[in-house]
């Protein structure tokens, strides 16, 4: 959604915020189509790092974090 505000302010001229909304859609996901096409518009796009990237997956997850981060996300209610 981000990349297309961007498009729409782009298109009236306001091109601050239209940077703004671009920088976001980035921020969401870079390596995603529409990550990738505000990155473009932005003319920063330059090489995204694809290269496998170990992580320490040894703690224990926040179930009430993912939670909440999923209750912003998808509609219902968290069975727990």
């Amino acid at each position: 959604m981000a990349y297309w505000k961007g498009r729409a302010l782009a298109r009236l001229g306001r091109t601050a915020e239209a940077a703004s909304e671009y920088q976001r859609a980035v921020g969401f996901g870079a390596l995603d189509f529409y990550g990738a096409e505000a990155a473009r518009e932005l003319r920063s796009q330059g090489r995204i790092d694809t290269e496998y990237q170990k992580r320490d997956l040894s703690g224990v997850a926040s179930w009430d974090a993912i939670a909440a981060w999923l209750s912003v996300r998808i509609a219902g209610s968290w069975p727990g």
